[in-house]
């Protein structure tokens, strides 16, 4: 038994659903508020095109250190993860090294990366805020608080901790948000408020996510973030004008206060590095220095008691060769370490642990010469009780800031 049949198909039984109508949906005209918002943005556009027709400091300063990191690649440094001898060979920042003379790592270590997340990361947003702050406070006004905090986060970081190996942009990066949030505190009425808000959450959180990482994460130079966004700051200040045609005939003032605001901090920040890590340098060389005389003097300490040992040598010439030729450089070289104060506490610490070491040492093979020349078994008991103690000391010095 068959059932009639729909002409599509269907049994009868079934009722057919017609589909409903497709709606069409309707175009919802902007309002007025939409329309003036939108006005007054491309009106903001419009006046900082007329202030600074052309941004060409930021894809300059882009240039430059995507060029830096192609050389480094190169030159046969690791794409991602260079060695701390490659940052320094390229100019990375380094308190020892800037305190023995090399005045430039201040600078060159903002140009300098460590790896391609890093460049990317830094020069991404670079490229974002750049134009913005560029046109805002010209070209030369943006090269100038660039240099310059990019120079304060460095010094900043010196003070902080001159041991670490610092580079990066980040520092000049986080001036370029310092001077943009100066300027937007002085023109909230001079922008448009839906720009401004947009501005200005960008800019904190930004500024707020990276602080705050940086103070999580040891390996990040907060202190170079925080001293070039005070430096920022700072020269936005000087570098602000009001958003109009008329006050461009200013800018060249504001820049040349600008730049000297810029050298003043920068001479401040590396006469606070001479005085608080004053003896640093000479700490870190007289420390590799105490390194070499310890071989050299331990190695003459051991042929002696091996041929005093192998009757090769007298008691007396024994105690000769510690007296003429272990002690007096090894004294020298603990009193030279025990001059340096004015260093990181970092290693004043490890400092104290040397000459701790080294005390002991030479109390032993003080007490060893006597021992020999008077065969005294006590005392050579008590020189070899020493010498554990100096070992003991010995395994457990770290470098500094370990």
């Amino acid at each position: 038994m068959t059932k009639p049949l729909n002409e599509d198909g269907t049994p009868k039984s079934i009722p057919r659903v017609e589909p409903a109508p497709t709606a069409t949906p309707a175009t919802t005209a902007p309002t007025e508020d939409e329309i003036r918002t939108r006005e007054r943005a491309m009106e903001f556009a419009q006046l900082l095109l007329k202030l600074t027709p052309k941004v060409v400091v930021t894809p300059v300063l882009v240039t430059i250190n995507l060029s830096v990191f192609l050389l480094m690649l190169v030159s046969g440094v690791h794409y991602f993860n260079p060695t701390v001898l490659d940052l320094l060979t390229w100019g990375a920042d380094h308190g020892p090294n800037v305190l023995n003379g090399e005045l430039w790592r201040p600078l060159t270590a903002t140009f300098v990366h460590v790896g391609i997340l890093h460049i990317a990361m830094n020069m991404y947003i670079l490229a974002s805020v750049g134009p913005l702050v560029e046109r805002l406070v010209g070209n030369v006004g943006f090269a100038v608080l660039y240099l310059a905090a990019g120079l304060g986060g460095s010094l900043v970081s010196l003070c902080y901790d001159p041991l670490i190996v610092s580079a990066g942009a980040s520092g000049a990066v986080f001036g370029v948000y310092g001077a943009l949030i100066a300027v937007l505190r002085q023109k909230s009425g001079a922008i448009p408020q839906e720009v401004l808000t947009r501005i200005r959450k960008s800019g904190l959180a930004f500024v707020g996510y990276n602080l705050l990482l940086g103070f999580m994460i040891p390996q990040i130079d907060n202190a170079a973030h925080i001293g070039g966004l005070a430096v920022g700051f700072l020269c936005g200040l000087v570098l602000n004008l009001p958003l109009a045609p008329e006050s461009l005939a200013k800018r060249a003032g504001r820049n040349a206060l600008a730049a000297m605001l810029g050298a003043v901090l920068v001479l401040v920040g590396v006469s606070a590095v001479n005085v608080l890590h004053a003896d640093l340098g000479n700490a870190m060389t007289e420390l590799d220095r105490a390194a070499e005389i310890e071989g050299r003097v331990r190695e003459v300490y051991t042929t002696a008691r091996t041929k005093w040992g192998q009757s090769e040598s007298s008691a007396a010439g024994f105690a000769d060769v510690i007296e003429c030729d272990v002690l007096p450089e090894w004294r020298a070289s603990a009193d030279r370490l025990a001059t340096f104060h004015n260093v990181p506490s970092t290693v004043h610490v490890h400092l104290t642990a040397v000459l701790k070491y080294m005390r002991l040492r030479q109390e032993a093979w003080e007490l060893e010469a006597q021992a020999a020349r008077e065969d005294d078994d006590r005392k050579m008991r008590r020189a070899e009780e020493t010498h554990i103690r100096a070992r003991e000391a010995s395994e457990k010095l770290a470098p500094p800031g370990k």
